[in-house]
């Protein structure tokens, strides 16, 4: 068998990349992941989104709901985005990977925000930010109000942006519901300061039959290695903050900053494999989990 793969390996590294694609396309899905054994860079390849977007259009049998929960190879480090971990939720039919197609930067002055929305193509932040100054999208009076965004979250076409000011006791978080059709927004109450820390990331979902939404605002408290992960759930219904209903807090490793996304009412985010030090010099691994709350019935799990 390795004699085999290493023979189609040795043949494919002598022919053009698109042609590679187009041979194994042909294929069935067994024999395509069985590749992924060959080398790294066949891993890569093979579990790459465009091969897997192509393999799903040339295949005579889509399925009906072809949307996946993906963990990808990708995280932030300075003015761009290298390699690391994160979670995206990608959508065939329709070309929407709510995570790394768009990328959010805001504008802020003393009378006014820009939020833009544009796909990123994993280019540097700098570079957005000279691009946006020239291509506005959507312009937002805020007047006075003054925020810089730390997360965008998109449900059925309405915005949630999670915000920060600084105050003498540390950042302040609030979050704004944004309609970029008309450009109306509106600023919710300020997250009330439980002990279990700051807001690091957010879920939301809006109903557009009934036009109401609801908001998970995912607190962390700890350091890098040992976090209490708790939530706080805002029901426009009541306009109020509240603690879930049937929630505790759960003890795990950090809480990666784009690992995260929204599907339904259901929020999902990505905890990190770690290695933790102990008094006695022995290690103990942790492996990484994925958290997922559903907002509708209050009810948190890790898997």
């Amino acid at each position: 068998m390795q004699e085999r793969l290493g023979t189609v390996c040795s043949l494919f590294d002598a022919l053009p990349d698109e042609l590679v694609e187009k041979i194994l396309l042909f294929l069935p899905v067994k024999s395509v992941l069985t590749l992924k054994r060959v080398s790294q860079s066949w891993n890569r390849f093979v579990s790459s989104r465009s091969f897997a977007e192509s393999y799903y259009i040339s295949s005579s049998e889509q399925p009906s709901q072809p949307q996946a929960l993906v963990l990808s190879r990708m995280v932030e480090r300075g003015m761009t985005i290298q390699e690391g971990n994160s979670i995206v939720w990608y959508d065939y039919s329709r070309r929407v990977d709510k995570n790394y197609d768009y990328l959010m930067a805001v504008y802020a002055n003393h009378r006014r925000c820009r939020i833009e929305i544009r796909p990123s193509k994993l280019r540097a932040r700098r570079e957005l930010s000279e691009r946006a100054k020239t291509e506005p999208v959507l312009t937002i009076d805020t007047k006075k109000y003054e925020f810089v965004s730390e997360k965008l979250v998109e449900s059925h076409g309405i915005l949630c942006c999670l915000t920060a000011s600084s105050s003498v006791h540390g950042p302040r978080h609030s979050l704004s519901i944004v309609n970029p059709c008309t450009g109306q927004y509106t600023a919710l109450h300020p997250l009330p300061p439980y002990r279990e820390g700051n807001v690091q990331d957010i879920g939301f979902y809006f109903d557009p039959q009934s036009c109401t939404f609801m908001i998970c605002a995912h607190k962390v408290k700890g350091h890098i290695y040992e976090n209490l992960h708790a939530y706080m759930l805002f029901d426009s219904t009541t306009g109020e903050w509240r603690r879930p209903r049937s929630s505790a807090p759960l003890c795990g490793s950090r809480l990666l900053r784009r690992g995260s996304v929204t599907l339904g009412h259901t929020y999902y985010s990505l905890r990190l494999a770690c290695r933790i030090l102990l008094e006695n010099h022995t290690s103990l691994v942790e492996d990484g989990h994925l958290l997922a709350f559903d907002m509708e019935r209050e009810e948190s799990q890790s898997h």
